[in-house]
């Protein structure tokens, strides 16, 4: 029973955490858009492009870029602060995809550079979103006295993989309402165009509702080292 209660008031005091909720609002958001151009990509390249011969390096291309990416998220966090650099991140994510919407499909060395620059920015993010999830656990536990790491880090996943399974169910629509054939030997028109807006423009939108939300972030670096030396000072 003393479990349950402890659980029950750890669930409280994380629902209490207004930057959880925020940053869990974002791991939601932000994975639909990812999903969402991660699994139109083949169709594109497949498609859009017709070069179907390209789709193992196109593929590569995108992964190998999001590695690269990763590793520049301290730096960008030390320049900028993670608010604003997952703002800039997401302002390079939204340029890059209209971009890739209004290249001409036969450009095959802008489309692999467009899509480089995409999953470059996109990887660089995911750090600075954990990062920020972190600190939520500081304000947690200067807000509510309750110090929840692992229900947070758990809960914001559980809204990555809602993200996850909504971008997944959002390909399948928009693919069905264009008119797309699987087992087809060409896509009509309509089916062509779903796709290139599902890798391009319809991510694009999802990276740009993310802007307005971050600005409602309010652990900077400098507020961070203020909750810290709170806590350190209740604890003596």
């Amino acid at each position: 029973t003393e479990g349950k209660g402890s659980f029950r008031e750890d669930l409280r005091s994380l629902f209490q955490n207004d930057q959880w909720l925020l940053v869990s609002v974002m791991f939601f958001m932000l994975l639909i858009p990812i999903v969402l151009r991660g699994g139109s990509a083949i169709y594109y390249i497949r498609w859009v492009v017709d070069r179907p011969d390209l789709t193992a390096a196109f593929l590569t291309a995108g992964t190998v870029a999001q590695m690269i990416g990763a590793t520049f998220a301290s730096r960008a966090s030390q320049a900028f602060g993670n608010k604003l650099a997952y703002v800039l991140v997401q302002v390079m994510i939204v340029a890059g995809s209209f971009g890739l919407y209004l290249i001409p499909s036969h450009q095959i060395y802008l489309v692999f550079a467009a899509f480089i620059f995409i999953n470059f920015f996109v990887q660089m993010g995911a750090p600075l979103l954990f990062s920020m999830a972190a600190d939520t656990v500081d304000y947690g536990e200067l807000l509510t006295g309750r110090r929840v790491t692992g229900l947070a880090f758990s809960g914001a996943l559980f809204a990555l993989k809602l993200g996850v399974a909504a971008g997944g169910w959002l390909i399948g629509e928009i693919l069905a309402g264009s008119g797309y054939l699987g087992a087809a030997e060409s896509q009509t028109p309509e089916a062509i165009q779903g796709i290139l807006l599902s890798v391009s423009i319809l991510p694009g939108l999802g990276h740009f509702a993310l802007i307005p939300i971050v600005a409602f972030y309010k652990l900077s670096h400098q507020r961070c080292r203020e909750i810290r030396d709170a806590l350190d000072a209740k604890s003596i």
